[in-house]
């Protein structure tokens, strides 16, 4: 009996037939169209967020900049000015997963209802109990009819 040795191993085999499906899917197919990255911006309500965002995360990254910096110049210790890095992004990390899983499990609409009804109520408590103020306010104020 004799044995003859296996064969190299170069992969499965695949008829031919079926690679220019399987590394090419849009092989045969109507060429697909091609969307500009800058056609979102297009939109005025995405354009306004769009750049609401951008102007807010630069000023995180400023503020974030200069508080090391500050730190950096004030200490001599590497490790405090990480710590300060660490310190104001941490709560994003710790707590991202948590109001993700919120945001998925609520009725958007119902808390959004709630947040306008209750927002304003906890703005008053808020102003009542100011160290110091001691004074009651009036309704409008508490509402915050001025918008702040």
């Amino acid at each position: 009996m004799t044995t003859e040795p296996d064969p190299p191993y170069h992969g499965p085999t695949v008829p031919k037939a079926i690679l220019p499906r399987v590394f090419h899917p849009a092989a045969g197919a109507a060429p697909r169209l091609r969307i500009p990255l800058t056609q979102p911006l297009r939109h005025a309500r995405y354009r306004r967020i769009w750049l609401a965002n951008l102007v807010s995360n630069l000023g995180t990254w400023i503020q974030t900049f200069a508080a090391v910096w500050l730190v950096a110049s004030l200490s001599q210790s590497a490790s405090i000015a990480a710590l300060v890095q660490t310190a104001t992004y941490a709560p994003v990390f710790l707590f991202a997963l948590l109001t993700g899983v919120l945001a998925d499990a609520v009725h958007r609409p119902k808390f959004l209802c709630r947040q306008r009804v209750l927002g304003p109520g906890g703005r008053c408590l808020g102003r009542a109990r100011r160290p110091g103020g001691g004074r009651r306010l009036r309704g409008a104020q508490c509402a915050g009819a001025n918008g702040r």
